[in-house]
């Protein structure tokens, strides 16, 4: 479903919503399931970073400082 080369480059907070039932996410996001990749928090509207691609799945990325640096590290490699 997503590659690291698929060119996603945003999802704004108007079309969250619609992101998030595209990739089959809606509920679990609403009902405080998902997590941060990096630090394992809760992931909400307020905290949400970024999207990562992960071979049939996408994870989320959280605003705090230490997980956007893991995220720009791992992007760089």
């Amino acid at each position: 479903m997503f590659t690291k080369d698929d060119s996603l480059k945003a999802v704004y907070a108007t079309e969250l919503d619609a992101f998030l039932e595209k990739i089959g996410c809606t509920e679990a996001f609403r009902h405080a399931q998902l997590r941060c990749r990096y630090c394992n928090d809760v992931m909400t509207e307020k905290n949400l970073y970024a999207f990562i691609p992960n071979g049939q799945t996408v994870e989320m990325c959280c605003s705090r400082s230490a997980c956007i640096i893991a995220l720009a590290e791992e992007a760089s490699k």
